[in-house]
């Protein structure tokens, strides 16, 4: 589970790793669902709507990867913490990506060059968030519509 924001929007974005009764791991985008606000309560209702959505039990989630937020991952009132209290097995980890992201920003300080490109990177994606099709009013953003009914085997939840 992941927190992105779209100004003005607050996404829950939310893939699955599911087993297949063949044992394959699979990969799937389950949704990207607007958040009014980022504290743990709706973060957890949110996440429990996104599963009812698609047919899928607390029960066979047994483990989340989060953002590291503290939001996500705080041990007595995080999101993780919240759905372990209905589901003693789900274990939380912080996600890989998301943790060398964090350590190449604090790596990233201590040299200007890096200050430059990171500004740069900023200032063309700043550009084209703010396109044409932005100034049309196209609101759409990447992930519309996913929490439709969806083909994907329904296996035994590996991870979440």
């Amino acid at each position: 589970m992941s927190q992105q924001t779209f100004p003005p929007e607050k996404l829950l974005l939310t893939y699955i790793n599911l087993l297949t009764p063949e044992g394959k791991v699979e990969a799937h985008y389950l949704c990207n669902t607007q958040v009014t606000t980022c504290d743990a309560a709706s973060i957890k209702t949110t996440f429990k709507e996104q599963l009812a959505s698609n047919n899928i039990d607390l029960n066979s989630v047994t483990g989340m990867c989060t953002d590291g937020a503290a939001v996500m991952v705080g041990r007595t009132s995080g999101v993780g913490a919240r759905l372990k209290e209905e589901n003693p097995i789900i274990t939380g980890t912080h996600c890989a990506p998301h943790k060398l992201n964090l350590a190449a920003q604090q790596a990233a300080k201590n040299f200007p060059f890096l200050q430059r490109y990171q500004r740069l990177v900023g200032n063309i994606y700043g550009y084209f968030s703010n396109s044409a099709s932005q100034a049309k009013g196209d609101d759409r953003h990447p992930g519309d519509g996913l929490c439709q009914a969806q083909d994907h085997p329904r296996g035994q939840m590996a991870e979440l």
